[in-house]
This record gives structure tokens, C-alpha cells and sequence, in this order.
């Protein structure tokens, strides 16, 4: 349920992209459909979170493994993940991510 695939586009310049492919019912899908709404719901948030990744990918642009910048991000998530759950819970109306009362009421 948390395994997700992850394809690269390994190009230079605008063109270069990475993206994660989870299950829809997996915890970790939920998860992340709560962060990305709580950032939008918060645009202080979100524009410091923007900040955030393009300081961390400018400092990993260079690295051979892409998962250096994910791995990075860890601590970003341990300030806002308490927070952002929190408001999850309730915007969703209770329920872990990926429970059915979280998938059902989003």
C-alpha cells in the first residue's frame, strides 16, 4: 500500500521533471492529497513550502541520486506534518490519510 513508482524525465532545463505514482487507495496518496489542499487553503504556507523546494533543488541540482532532494525535504515535513494533519482531519471530517472516512470525504 506505500510502495509508489517514480519516472524521470532526465533532461536539462525547464523540461526536467520527476514524478510519483501512488496507489489512489493507498495511505500515502491520501497524505498527500491533505498537504497539497492545506497549501492551498494556506498561502502563507504554500509560498514558504515553494521557497523551501526551490532552495533544496537549486542545493541538489547537481546530485547524481534524485532521491538526495526528497530525502532532504524530510525535515521541512517535520516542522508542518502535525499541523497539516491536523487540519486534514478536520477538513475532511476525522480520519487518518487513507482511512475510509478520509477517502470518502475527499
Amino acid at each position: 500500500m506505500w510502495r509508489k513508482r517514480l519516472f524521470v524525465r532526465d533532461v536539462d532545463g525547464p523540461q526536467a521533471s520527476i514524478l510519483h505514482v501512488r496507489l489512489s487507495a493507498s495511505p500515502w496518496a491520501s497524505h498527500t492529497v491533505w498537504f497539497r489542499d492545506w497549501l492551498r487553503a494556506h498561502p502563507h504556507a504554500r509560498d514558504r513550502y515553494a521557497a523551501f523546494k526551490a532552495a533544496t533543488a537549486a542545493e541538489h541540482a547537481g546530485d547524481a541520486d534524485f532521491d538526495d532532494c526528497t530525502r532532504a525535504e524530510t525535515a521541512y515535513f517535520d516542522q508542518v506534518q502535525e499541523e497539516f494533519e491536523a487540519w486534514g482531519r478536520r477538513a475532511r471530517g476525522g480520519g487518518a490519510p487513507g482511512s475510509r472516512t478520509a477517502r470518502t470525504m475527499g
